[in-house]
């Protein structure tokens, strides 16, 4: 706006560019009546609503939230009409996953709001897709990622469980290795269908991006000992995973073989 140059980050889809430029060219946020807020309501992939007076701290929080990068991932409208359903007046996240309905109860200024609204932009459980993108990567969230090409399998059972009870700690991701964007995210990663079902934690750094390996028996997965492999990676006690030729048995001669699982001990 205003002759500046705007950074897309959004999904790589006609509808989620055609909705950018709709929100970059329009208004902010959108009036609309209480009818037109319920069903919006019930439309809603992910928004960020108000209700109540069009003066205020709250409103113009909102407002301030319309105009910042969060215009790439959710739509914005307000009305000053009383909704059915809504007590009071105030801001909601609206979602078509999880809790469909959350009200922002922090205090009513734009950074605050913008974190909360950030902290609630994606499920517990991500089915890494498109949109999936610029919260994981864009934003450089660690995310725990399980890869896989079952179904109903109880490993699967364990993992969603750890994602509801860690919320907040870290990402939770699943993916395939087959199906496009995420056969894309298991190539990224350096995951194939061979090495599937399997789990990768993704760490990023200010330069880098390191994965780790789970090591364990994913059959004998547990919703404890994902919280353990968690808290390993909090305290610093899990090695990066590199892919690597075996350490040779022999390493005297006049040349050391340096390989992904002896470089730190060689190079340092």
């Amino acid at each position: 706006s205003g002759g500046n140059a705007t950074e897309y980050n959004g999904g790589r889809n006609e509808a989620a560019i055609t909705g950018w430029i709709k929100k970059k060219t329009g208004a902010p946020s959108e009036v609309v009546s209480g009818t037109q807020f319920l069903q919006r309501k019930d439309k809603a992939k992910k928004a960020i609503a108000y209700i109540g007076p069009l003066s205020g701290a709250e409103f113009e929080a909102h407002q301030a939230a319309a105009k910042s990068d969060l215009a790439d991932v959710f739509e914005f409208f307000h009305t000053s009409d009383t909704v059915t359903g809504f007590d009071g007046h105030g801001v909601w996240v609206l979602r078509s996953f999880d809790e469909p309905v959350l009200k922002f109860t922090g205090d009513a200024n734009a950074s605050a709001l913008e974190a909360w609204a950030r902290s609630k932009q994606t499920a517990k459980l991500i089915n890494f897709d498109e949109e999936s993108i610029d919260p994981i990567f864009g934003q450089k969230k660690h995310a725990l990622m399980l890869f896989s090409n079952e179904n109903n399998q109880n490993y699967q059972k364990v993992f969603a469980e750890a994602a509801e009870k860690f919320q907040g700690e870290i990402l939770f991701v699943k993916s395939t290795t087959t199906d496009g964007i995420q056969q894309k995210l298991a190539d990224y990663i350096g995951v194939d269908a061979k090495a599937a079902p399997t789990i990768r934690l993704v760490k990023f750094t200010e330069d880098d991006m390191l994965k780790f390996k789970w090591e364990g028996n994913i059959n004998e997965l547990t919703v404890d000992s994902i919280g353990h492999y968690i808290q390993d990676f909090k305290n610093g006690n899990l090695k990066p995973f590199l892919k690597s030729e075996a350490i040779p048995e022999k390493n005297d001669g006049p040349v050391t073989v340096v390989v992904g699982h002896n470089w730190h001990d060689v190079v340092g």
